[in-house]
């Protein structure tokens, strides 16, 4: 039943909700909420986002201006099995505002809805980023409405005169509202009532924006500057923000921290604290179990979670080996029942063998049966107090836990050394040639070491070798190129009496010849 003064309101059509949601076509959904009094209006439009039923209007009772309006889109899955929907986008706005915003009553008035990022990526999508989502709607408000709006505009019209004198005359004390796409947005200014001089007309006076400064003796400097300057641009509408996407889902959950970092809220700090592990010098015994048993992992674990770990390896390597030790034990038992007459000689050394093997799959298949009752249904903490031993350590158990493994590789090694002794009887050239190649196979890396090794040792000899008769040639030349050259030897010839002719006597010099007169003293 409709009454003078319900308000009408028609959702005439959509715009650019078709890149939010990944479906290739969908039929939003459009829900209007009047917050005081409760009332709720939905409706369903076409895939191409236009209103089939504009002649079916929501009916609004018992709301004035001041109502406000929770509208919001919803986009809900196709398929019969999923019942959830998920919000594209939403607007908040109210009956007052969207009169003055009309430029006549019953007009279509664009609505710019918040609407999260889209999920599908393509080129398409990216040249319509920067389109942001419309909800286009029609409110006819009644006609008592209208004249109370049409009146409350005039005295705002009056109050934003009075304003601009008051502005013309102190710039600093006043602000220009600015408008941005072609309709007024509320900034959200504290408004302050002050009376005037006749005492009954009130003038709404805008609060002055200050500017902050981090000194405190120049606050009252920048301040005149700052109005100056907030003056001097408050004719210009600020630069609209650039509506960015992101490539995070709207439907994916997002961690309390994430959240919080994107809407600029101070995040509290990861609880966690890195724990110095001491490294505790182990004796030659634990050093020993440690080499094939997590006994420095049992020692050293302080959290459930590294018990946990370390239990689990152990019942998957049980598992595992109570497998193979039932198959051993299978085919020992199978070569025990051979009776003596057959193909397979069973007797001597092969059959001491075969024994020792099934005597270690037995032993191995009642050890890992034994754990397996102990520790197949235990917790971290039972883990742990089944584990320590009488001295309170975790020596025994890692002595223990790795016994089926042994177990299980003396019986496998039994079983080879009977398969090749049986062999060696048929055809020993056979076993020696495939042994050898197996042999070289699994200590290749060994054999390839040692020649390696090998190798440089050899060239390390030749290398030594030659600087030592380098350096004694070396040597033995300097040695003789220091000596004195040697006179040639004489010829051995025989002796000749010499002739007085060959003989010359040398004449003296003048110093030494004797004066022919010489006075001597007496």
């Amino acid at each position: 039943m409709h009454t003078a003064d319900s308000w009408y309101l028609t959702v005439v059509r959509t715009q650019g909700l078709l890149f939010i949601r990944p479906a290739k076509s969908w039929r939003p959904v459009v829900s209007v909420g009047v917050v005081d009094p409760h009332q709720t209006y939905e409706v369903a439009l076409g895939s191409d986002g236009q209103n089939p039923n504009l002649q079916k209007p929501f009916v609004l009772r018992d709301v004035d201006h001041s109502s406000q309006l929770d509208i919001q889109v919803w986009h809900k899955p196709s398929s019969k099995n999923r019942k959830k929907r998920h919000l594209v986008g939403s607007a908040y706005v109210s009956l007052g505002e969207v009169i003055r915003r009309q430029q006549q009553p019953g007009s279509d008035l664009d609505l710019h809805l918040n609407c999260p990022p889209p999920q599908k990526r393509s080129p398409t999508i990216k040249a319509n980023h920067q389109r942001r989502t419309i909800l286009t709607i029609r409110v006819y408000p009644p006609s008592s409405a209208l004249s109370t709006g049409i009146t409350s505009s005039g005295s705002l019209e009056d109050e934003d005169e009075r304003l601009s004198e008051t502005s013309s005359e102190s710039p600093s004390e006043t602000l220009v509202t600015p408008t941005v796409d072609g309709h007024e947005d509320t900034w959200p200014q504290e408004a302050e009532q002050t009376a005037c001089a006749d005492g009954h007309q009130l003038r709404r006076r805008r609060r002055r924006i200050k500017g902050y400064s981090l000194d405190s003796e120049a606050e009252d400097g920048n301040s005149s500057s700052s109005d100056s300057h907030i003056s001097q641009h408050a004719n210009y509408p600020p630069t609209p923000e650039p509506y960015e996407y992101s490539h995070v889902g709207f439907d994916e959950v997002e961690s309390p921290q994430c959240t919080a970092s994107s809407l600029g809220t101070p995040t509290p700090l990861p609880r966690y604290a890195e724990r110095a592990v001491e490294d505790v010098t182990l004796s030659f015994a634990e050093a020993v179990v440690d080499s094939f048993a997590p006994y420095r992992e049992l020692r050293h674990a302080e959290l459930e979670a590294d018990f946990d770990k370390v239990l689990g390896r152990l019942l998957t390597e049980w598992y595992v080996v109570g497998a193979s030790l039932l198959a051993i034990a299978g085919i020992d038992a199978a070569i025990f029942g051979l009776a003596p007459g057959s193909i397979l000689p069973v007797d001597g050394i092969a059959q001491h063998i075969v024994a020792i093997g099934a005597v270690a799959a037995g032993l191995g298949i009642a050890i890992i049966s034994w754990f397996l009752v102990l520790y197949s249904s235990a917790n971290a903490v039972k883990f742990q107090r089944l584990a320590r031993d009488v001295y309170g350590s975790y020596f025994f158990f890692c002595l223990t836990c790795r016994l089926p493994t042994l177990c299980m590789f003396l019986s496998a090694l039994a079983l080879t050394l009977f398969l090749l002794i049986v062999a060696w009887s048929a055809a020993p050239s056979a076993v020696l040639v495939l042994s050898f190649l197996a042999g070289v196979l699994v200590s290749l890396q060994y054999l390839v070491f040692g020649c390696h090794r090998a190798f440089n040792f050899v060239i390390w000899a030749c290398r030594g070798a030659w600087r030592v008769l380098g350096a004694g040639r070396g040597s033995a030349a300097a040695a003789d190129s220091s000596r004195p050259p040697r006179r040639p030897h004489a010829q051995p010839h025989e002796e000749r009496p010499v002739e007085i002719s060959e003989l010359r006597v040398d004449e003296p010099r003048a110093d030494e010849r004797i004066p022919e007169k010489a006075h001597f003293p007496r």
